[in-house]
């Protein structure tokens, strides 16, 4: 008998809105939320900029998850409600102000290390929406929301927990900024992936979470239903070119769903908008899915690092869910598009349906992790 798994409606938290319905009609629209920072780069912000962003998105996004958890805490008990996190950076910001503060006064004032420890987060969504099973957080940079998916259906599987709760979240922070210029990957304007100009990455902040189980308690007409993940430590920062691990995790993920490449109707591409990471997914693209309707939505939401991953299966399975309503997430096309994107189509401006679709999140050090949806 085929698995799925199945999705409570998600909480995302973006610079486009505050709701993913919201997120998605403004991507729809071909809207993005982003604006030049103190340093003249386009970044998306929620909130301002000087305030302590990463706790107001933790807070926004504990009070929207409220209800969901209550809910299954009280159909499972709450130690069989579990939580996994995906982060990347963990507070870096109040670092960054504490280190201003030490050169200009000699002192770092009350900030403390431990703030920035991933538990931080982990402790605090635990203790406050009342879930008491196992709790972690993964750290695979902009597959860790993804990733963590993964580690909350295998606790599923394991019989540990009947619901988990999933997710991540991020801020585009001075000192994140800092480390992607470092790289040269931000890019000089706004972020146009897979278009022939392209030129580097845009950063937002952004959350996104949502529970995990194995009967249908929201009544979605979506599940999960197979995912696979690889990690080839190629390099640091740059993917293996020809998407060797990629295409391995791509043949997990049909493998554990039981499907074909030819039964994929949409992809949520990674597209970062870097060269070589747009140069390795129109390979893989080429390769497998000639035809298939393939867009990148980090065009509008911005590179929302830890959260990326969960925030665009979240855009994926609403695509599904609603697609005989909303058309699939355009591709932004600015200029020519890079000569690689023939292979595959972009989604056309009207309602098409979606049966099934993937979503891909790739990071540093080789970690791949692809999702797979269906309509059920």
């Amino acid at each position: 008998m085929k698995k799925a798994w199945y999705i409570s409606s998600p909480v995302a938290i973006t610079t486009l809105s505050d709701t993913l319905e919201g997120t998605y009609e403004a991507i729809i629209r071909g809207e993005d939320g982003f604006k030049r920072d103190k340093n003249g780069n386009y970044v998306g912000i929620i909130g301002n900029e000087d305030d302590d962003r990463f706790s107001n998105l933790l807070s926004m996004t504990m009070e929207r998850l409220g209800a969901d958890a209550e809910r299954y805490v009280k159909r499972y008990g709450k130690d069989r409600v579990g939580l996994v996190v995906g982060g990347t950076d963990y507070n870096s910001h109040l670092a960054g102000i504490a280190h201003k503060k030490y050169v200009n006064e000699g002192k770092f004032g009350e900030y403390e290390l431990i703030t920035q420890n991933p538990y931080s987060i982990v402790g605090r969504m635990k203790s406050e929406l009342g879930i008491g099973g196992p709790a972690f957080s993964v750290a695979n940079a902009c597959s860790s929301s993804a990733v963590a998916l993964m580690r909350g259906i295998e606790m599923l599987e394991a019989g540990t927990l009947d619901a988990v709760l999933v997710g991540g979240m991020d801020i585009a922070s001075p000192l994140v900024i800092s480390g992607f210029s470092s790289l040269s990957v931000i890019s000089r304007n706004k972020a146009v992936p897979f278009m022939a100009g392209r030129d580097g990455i845009t950063l937002s902040d952004a959350s996104c979470f949502f529970f995990v189980t194995k009967e249908n308690i929201s009544g979605l007409p979506v599940a999960i239903t197979g995912y696979g993940e690889r990690s080839d430590g190629y390099s640091m920062s740059a993917p293996e070119p020809d998407g060797v691990s990629v295409i391995e995790a791509i043949d997990e993920a049909l493998q554990s769903a039981s499907l074909d490449y030819s039964d994929i109707d949409y992809i949520n591409l990674h597209g970062t908008g870097t060269k070589q990471n747009d140069a390795m997914e129109m390979k893989v693209m080429s390769k497998l899915f000639p035809g298939v309707y393939a867009s990148s939505t980090k065009a509008y939401t911005g590179h929302t690092l830890a959260s990326a991953g969960a925030l665009e299966i979240a855009i994926t399975a609403f695509s599904i869910a609603h697609s005989d309503k909303y058309p699939m997430p355009p591709m932004k096309v600015e200029g020519e598009a890079d000569e690689g994107c023939s292979a595959f189509a972009f989604p056309p401006g009207r309602a098409v349906k979606v049966d099934r679709a993937m979503s891909f999140s790739f990071a540093f050090g080789g970690s791949d992790a692809v999702v797979i949806l269906e309509r059920i």
